[in-house]
């Protein structure tokens, strides 16, 4: 580490290491804060507020929580969607009871969840009683529902009548957000038919639009999807040219970065 040097009186010299970094002690302080005193301490400097409002605070700087994280699960049967929580065991070798608790449920079997949840939402597509689907973003801890915008494509033509709307969740790490990927799409007759829309929510939001993206390989999401989102990526079963393959599409970058062929069968 370097040493500094001051000079006092005479030839009398005194070492002193560096000073600690201004940035590093606040946010070392910060971090032994719960959220409440958090907010609060946005109001003591400007340095402390431009520190906390940072988009890479938490990331760096991690605020301990009084709770321990809990996980989430949905039971579904005829009666509708119920949505429980429990507390994550801290030792998963412990044999430990865990109590569940019910935040919400749902009445009826008009609700369908259409790919894993990722960020504490739900994607569901709600049929109604005039035969129309719409697609929702649900918190299932809070019950919060919001409905997404259809999607009109105005290149279909006759002959494709029947088409496939496949949705599948994914969510951004780097920018923190949630987005649905939407694949329209026709394989059962000729000419193939497939497009791809990207929509992304954020909180408090109302201005959801949804955009057209390119996909390099015309593909077609397997009927039965399982959809995975890691890193920010989502990997999905799809099927190119006969072939059974696993497409990669990068949330952030709202593009298919890749199709790895499946040499095994998909279970």
């Amino acid at each position: 580490m370097n040493h500094q040097k001051s000079t006092t009186s005479g030839d009398d010299e005194t070492d002193y290491f560096d000073a600690i970094h201004v940035d590093l002690f606040t946010a070392k302080i910060l971090s032994k804060l719960p959220v409440k005193s958090i907010a609060q301490c946005r109001c003591v400097s400007k340095l402390w507020s431009s520190q906390i409002r940072r988009p890479y605070y938490n990331m760096l700087f991690p605020i301990m929580s009084p709770a321990p994280p809990r996980i989430l699960f949905t039971i579904e049967n005829a009666e509708g969607l119920f949505f429980y929580s429990s507390p994550q065991p801290r030792n998963p070798d412990e044999n430990t009871s865990l109590v569940a608790t019910l935040h919400h449920r749902t009445s009826g079997n008009n609700l369908r969840i259409t790919s894993p949840p990722v960020g504490g939402l739900l994607c569901l597509e709600h049929d109604r009683k005039n035969y129309s689907r719409v697609l929702v973003i649900s918190n299932p801890i809070t019950g919060e529902f919001l409905a997404l915008p259809k999607l009109r494509i105005n290149e279909i033509k006759k002959e494709l009548l029947y088409l496939n709307e496949t949705y599948i969740f994914g969510y951004d790490p780097i920018d923190k957000q949630s987005k649905v990927l939407r694949i329209t799409s026709s394989s059962c007759r000729l000419p193939k038919f497939g497009q791809y829309h990207v929509l992304t929510f954020e909180s408090g939001n109302k201005n959801l639009l949804w955009r057209k993206t390119e996909c390099c390989t015309l593909h077609f999401p397997m009927g039965d999807i399982r959809a995975m989102c890691i890193s920010g990526i989502l990997y999905y079963a799809a099927d190119v040219s006969t072939n059974f393959t696993i497409a990669c599409f990068h949330v952030r970058g709202c593009r298919e970065t890749s199709m790895v062929k499946a040499y095994l069968p998909i279970a």
